[in-house]
């Protein structure tokens, strides 16, 4: 059971990592877009 609670972890890290890269290149490109 414990294991698999880590491993739930990680997979919600990873899409938190993933949601705030994309963040990062969507604001990339409103910059871009804005000059």
């Amino acid at each position: 059971h414990l294991l698999s609670f880590v491993m739930a972890d990680e997979n919600y890290l990873n899409i938190l990592v993933g949601a705030k890269d994309d963040l990062e290149k969507l604001e990339e490109i409103e910059k871009k877009l804005e000059n």
